[in-house]
């Protein structure tokens, strides 16, 4: 089994990230759960046509990764898209470190949880005994692994330009994918060390990303309004900040996207 595959399959099972304080370190970490299943569905995604992962276990990576991301979302919220709109009331920020905390519980509990050890028992089964790989006929990399590769490269290289080709800024949906997009060939290069393109598609993640961020983080203040109807004007100033700066950052993005990528 590559040593990479070994890697993300490990980082998986064993999230050495999570304390027992349940504070995620999400912002900081460099090869936690979160990236390894990224990078995983990333490289799936690509070799889908080939060596297929069984219908279950892509499901439960699928909702793996839905939970760690609602509380990747609210830490980022706290640490990051707050600050950055000048802070908040002490009333709100309470409310959002307790929802953050609870999404915390929910993710110590998930990893303890029954629902998860299946899944890691199916990764390990997957991984270990190569059993997405059909013993009964030549993959296409035992063939030819550096052209399987250049391959797989190529074709994330191209729905990335399909992407650019599709953008809209009256449909923000299209950044979206292209972000997406964008992250799907960033990993494939570097499961394959094809490093070219890595730096200008590192800045276009940040680009797109902080959008990304920004358009999360106005959807956490309408979950914040249920708790604090009191603060609906603090709520609602900061949401058309965020707003205003989305609508500002959109055509930067767009134009990085067409001159470099």
């Amino acid at each position: 089994m590559p040593v990479w595959l070994a890697e993300l399959v490990f980082q998986l099972r064993f999230p050495g990230w999570f304390n027992t304080d349940c504070h995620i370190e999400i912002l900081s970490f460099r090869s936690g759960p979160i990236l390894a299943g990224r990078r995983l569905r990333a490289l799936l995604s690509g070799v889908r046509r080939w060596d297929a992962m069984p219908q279950e276990t892509a499901g439960g990576l699928r909702w793996l990764g839905v939970a760690l991301g609602h509380a990747r979302n609210w830490d980022v919220f706290i640490a990051s898209s707050l600050p950055g709109l000048g802070g908040a009331s002490a009333p709100l920020a309470k409310a959002a470190r307790e929802l953050a905390e609870q999404q915390h519980v929910h993710i110590h509990h998930l990893l303890e949880g029954a629902r998860y050890r299946a899944l890691m028992g199916e990764l390990a089964i997957w991984s270990g005994e190569r059993l997405w790989r059909d013993p009964g006929r030549i993959q296409p990399w035992d063939k030819d692994a550096r052209k399987v590769a250049q391959a797989l490269v190529q074709r994330g290289r191209a729905k990335v330009a399909k992407r650019v080709r599709l953008l809209n800024l009256s449909r923000p949906g299209t950044l979206h994918r292209l972000r997406i997009a964008v992250k799907q060939e960033r990993y494939l290069r570097e499961f394959f060390g094809a490093a070219g393109r890595l730096p200008v598609l590192s800045d276009a993640q940040d680009l797109l990303g902080a959008l990304h961020d920004s358009h999360v983080a106005r959807g956490l203040l309408r979950t914040l309004q249920d708790y604090l109807p009191a603060h609906a004007a603090e709520l609602a100033f900061l949401e058309g900040l965020l707003a205003g700066r989305m609508e500002h950052s959109m055509s930067p993005a767009c134009r990085f996207a067409r001159r470099k990528l």
